[in-house]
């Protein structure tokens, strides 16, 4: 935001003020009304283009079901209309004067009731084809696997160690929070200059989600400010494009420190079971390991994330006999992401503290 464009309008979003509601009606004409207010963007009049925030070099590596305005809110803070004005502050006074009825449904925070039955389901309209493996269950990515029969060498075992270990959210508190500022060039080009960490992967998802060439569209990134993996996201970009592309002037979208906690993303909460099996001489014999990773409201980074946690986790050790089981799993929370490690820190907590107690023994 260091790049100082004449006659830039500011983007102000209205959130969520329930985990998980359905939106009735929305009336934004006292907003619009309101002198500087040029645009006003919500479920009705954007794309309704499936896709996911986080951005990987195959877009099929994360399920589609994020829209850029949804009708359905699944998070407190979840974007429900943005003004585009004059000023921030006439942005944000014209989205104090939305007005929302909603049909509040139930939630559920913690991911074992959300995979248990009769838990509110959040996404039921998505299939494994959207990569969401039971939507009924609400579970994005189930895993299995191992070698050789951990069951029979833990029996076998002489000493036996297991816990459940458990890591909370955490944000990213990068320097410079997520931002962007869009414009059309004198080539009739779309440009974005953005804080993002994967500018070409967020020009390919604009494409994609505004059913434009992806030559047609400019992403750029200077400095990004701290990233650690918060900024391998497509958060502000969709709404910078949108209004450039409706009001044809330069739009500039800035989140808050607060927004970066109830907007943006966080590091996966996760629940690590380990269980370990050794001879008395100090043998490993058998590793277990079963994790649950509360993906949030959205699924953004949830199987490459899962898939990297386990992968590389238990991998450094020398044993014959595995077990790996794990789920990431839809909850009423802020979505989860890309983080420092991608997995690897929440999974291998648990298995070095596992290993200490057996070294222990």
């Amino acid at each position: 935001f260091d790049l100082a464009i004449p006659g830039t309008l500011h983007v102000a979003v209205l959130g969520s003020p329930h985990p998980h509601a359905r939106i009735l009606h929305i009336d934004t004409s006292a907003a619009e009304a309101m002198p500087g207010v040029e645009l006003v963007l919500h479920h009705e009049n954007v794309s309704t283009q499936h896709f996911s925030t986080g951005r990987h070099e195959h877009r099929s590596d994360d399920p589609d079901d994020t829209l850029v305005f949804d009708r359905t809110v699944r998070f407190i803070g979840q974007r429900v209309a943005a003004v585009v004005a004059d000023s921030i502050a006439t942005a944000e006074e014209a989205c104090r004067r939305i007005e929302v009825a909603y049909e509040v449904l139930p939630f559920v925070l913690d991911p074992e009731a959300a995979r248990a039955p009769g838990a509110p389901i959040l996404h039921p309209d998505r299939t494994p084809a959207d990569r969401v493996d039971q939507p009924p269950h609400n579970v994005v990515l189930s895993m299995a696997t191992g070698f050789g029969d951990a069951a029979a060498a833990l029996e076998d075992a002489d000493i036996i160690v297991e816990g459940t270990w458990q890591t909370q959210p955490v944000s990213h508190a990068q320097l410079e929070t997520h931002g962007a500022i869009g414009w059309i060039d004198d080539d009739g080009r779309l440009v974005i200059r953005t804080s993002s960490q994967v500018p070409f992967l967020v020009r390919d998802e604009l494409a994609h989600i505004l059913d434009r060439p992806a030559d047609g569209i400019r992403v750029l990134a200077a400095r990004v400010g701290g990233g650690f993996g918060g900024k391998q996201e497509l958060l502000t970009e969709d709404l910078v494009a949108l209004a450039v592309l409706r009001t044809g002037r330069p739009v500039a979208y800035e989140l808050s420190r607060r927004d970066q906690f109830v907007r943006t993303t966080v590091r996966h909460p996760m629940r690590v079971s380990v269980r370990l099996g050794a001879r008395s001489t100090g043998e490993l014999t058998a590793i277990a390991v079963d994790v649950l990773s509360d993906t949030g409201a959205y699924g953004n980074h949830s199987r490459g994330v899962l898939f990297h946690s386990l992968a590389e986790s238990i991998s450094v050790y020398r044993c014959a006999n595995r077990s790996v089981t794990a789920e990431a799993v839809y909850t009423n929370r802020v979505p989860s992401g890309a983080f420092r490690g991608y997995g690897l820190g929440q999974v291998i907590h648990g298995v070095e503290s596992a290993m200490d107690e057996l070294a222990e023994r």
